[in-house]
């Protein structure tokens, strides 16, 4: 068996939302999102579609 593997990205705190992504460029795009003044889905919608785009299969 083989390990997991672990992570070592930067963790990065806000006080008005949070996103989660297997991409840093999903995540992002979520934060855009947020910024820009959007809500949880419309978030959420951004990060699937970036997803579909960084990570296709």
């Amino acid at each position: 068996m083989y390990p997991t593997p672990r992570s070592h990205r930067p963790l990065i705190m806000g006080r008005n939302g949070a996103v989660g992504a297997n991409h840093p460029l999903a995540a992002q795009a979520g934060i855009d999102i947020l910024r820009a003044g959007g809500n949880a889905v419309d978030a959420s919608v951004a990060i699937s579609l970036a997803l579909g785009v960084c990570e296709p299969m």
